[in-house]
């Protein structure tokens, strides 16, 4: 496992498929996440998809991202021991540009402020990220999310509209859950 950690800051983009065989085409919808814990709203969203497209999810944990900093060896191996139960690659793509890059025509599973993210200028060139992601057939399935005292969704952002023949919104009343793996592991630490 420390050599997969080393493989990827040396930059392999990709390490492979745990828990279950390495095809990186077989997996139509990857749900992108630190999973730092894996809760039970992350395991809502895979059984909605798997239920709505009826297709299986993989994960996809990164060793890199760009808001925060790179995971370290152990980390990766006890977040890889703690999701044995999904099949689930490991990457070092730190942005959407570069998984769509990977991961050619899939649906990425995405939170509302991950996908304010992606289209955000702060973050990415958005001509260049609109070409990209037209060219690789990416697109988005994104579940809204508590931003403050509201929730919020792509449907509801005026900064998203331009963007939504990349995005699918799973309605509100189809899922919510208000708790975050940040504020478990803010509690866990309480």
């Amino acid at each position: 496992m420390k050599q997969l950690w080393q493989d990827l800051v040396d930059g392999n983009t990709l390490s492979g498929l745990f828990n279950n065989m390495f095809d990186k085409d077989n997996y139509k919808y990857i749900f992108s996440g630190s999973f730092n814990p894996i809760h039970g709203g992350h395991k809502n969203i895979i059984d909605i998809i798997e239920t709505m497209f009826r297709s299986e999810v993989a994960l996809e944990l990164s060793i890199s991202n760009v808001d925060k900093p790179l995971i370290s060896d152990d980390e990766m191996i006890r977040r890889i021991s703690s999701l044995t139960s999904y099949p689930m690659y490991v990457t070092s793509a730190p942005t959407f540009i570069s998984k769509s890059a990977i991961f050619k025509n899939t649906n990425f599973i995405v939170g509302y402020d991950t996908i304010r993210r992606v289209f955000d200028p702060l973050y990415n060139n958005l001509r260049q990220s609109v070409e990209i992601f037209r060219e690789n057939g990416t697109k988005f399935i994104v579940f809204g999310r508590k931003h403050g005292d509201e929730f919020m969704n792509a449907l509801l952002d005026p900064n998203l509209t331009k963007y939504m023949e990349f995005i699918h919104e799973i309605p509100e009343e189809v899922f919510r859950h208000d708790i975050s793996s940040t504020e478990i592991r803010g509690k866990n630490n309480g």
